[in-house]
């Protein structure tokens, strides 16, 4: 997921001060426990600078969507209808949306303008056929990163375009990785606990260690993208909750109840025709 500004010169500072909505934080802090209230405030205030508020949560993910498609796609089985779609629940539940007059005169006495964001997801049917074809978690998730430097190092705009993301894959060197950006050449790199490459014709791509903690366009992008995530278990949660009751609404993470949830919902999985491959991750 990635979060898009313009600015005159990038000082993590002074988003941190001016770029605020005085929310943003560590996406896991932010909605912790699968309590998204803090999270939609958050993207419905910077959305709001853009005059995109949804409505739902189904306007949300049509709004982020980075690839304008999917996840479920035509020859997808019937339980996708529902299971791998967000659904028509209102984005904030209370009906209140957040200000968004400081935040925007703000940025803009400081020569700032938030873009938008974009999250790519996949679900896990295309995620493990995805794995297959890559050979590993790393090269995938590398592949997908780079369709964001394509579309966006596209983008018009004086000056360059700095790409600063979090570490990927806990790797020091990322040109192996690269395939897109082979046809770039790097004018000047280093890799350590950070690395960097500046690239010609496209810009400079930083790795950083604790990245969301250090930039706030990074941790606004983890909170937009936890938030996508948390949205597709409510209705994954919502399916199953519907076929037997008494199950546990879970967080698809690697915990106890996750695991008893995966038991749990093995028969009702085979009566329904959901595939294996539709509900679990390889990796």
């Amino acid at each position: 997921t990635a979060s898009l500004f313009e600015c005159v010169s990038y000082e993590p500072a002074l988003f941190w001060e001016k770029a605020s909505d005085g929310l943003v934080d560590d996406s896991k802090k932010v909605m912790a426990s699968g309590r998204t209230e803090k999270g939609r405030r958050i993207a419905a205030a910077y959305l709001g600078l853009l005059g995109a508020v949804p409505k739902t949560d189904a306007e949300f993910i049509d709004i982020v969507n980075f690839r304008k498609d999917g996840p479920q796609k035509d020859d997808c089985p019937s339980c996708g209808r529902i299971m791998c779609r967000a659904g028509d629940s209102a984005f904030c539940p209370d009906g209140s949306l957040p200000p968004t007059a400081n935040l925007s005169s703000s940025m803009r006495a400081s020569g700032i303008r938030f873009a938008g964001a974009g999250s790519f997801f996949c679900c896990p049917e295309e995620f493990n056929r995805s794995i297959d074809r890559f050979g590993s978690k790393m090269r995938l998730e590398f592949s997908i990163l780079e369709m964001f430097f394509k579309k966006y190092g596209a983008l018009p705009g004086k000056g360059g375009t700095l790409f600063i993301c979090g570490k990927l894959g806990g790797t020091k060197r990322y040109a192996g990785y690269f395939e897109h950006l082979k046809k770039y050449k790097i004018l000047r790199s280093a890799e350590g606990r950070d690395s960097f490459y500046e690239l010609d014709g496209l810009g400079r791509i930083e790795f950083v260690k604790d990245a969301d903690a250090l930039h706030l366009p990074v941790a606004l992008a983890s909170v937009f993208g936890k938030l996508v995530r948390e949205i597709f278990m409510e209705s994954l949660n919502d399916y199953f909750s519907g076929l037997r009751k008494g199950l546990p609404r879970v967080s698809g993470y690697n915990d106890p109840l996750t695991g008893e949830f995966i038991e749990r919902t093995a028969l009702l999985r085979k009566e329904h025709g959901v595939p294996l491959d539709c509900f679990l991750r390889k990796r």
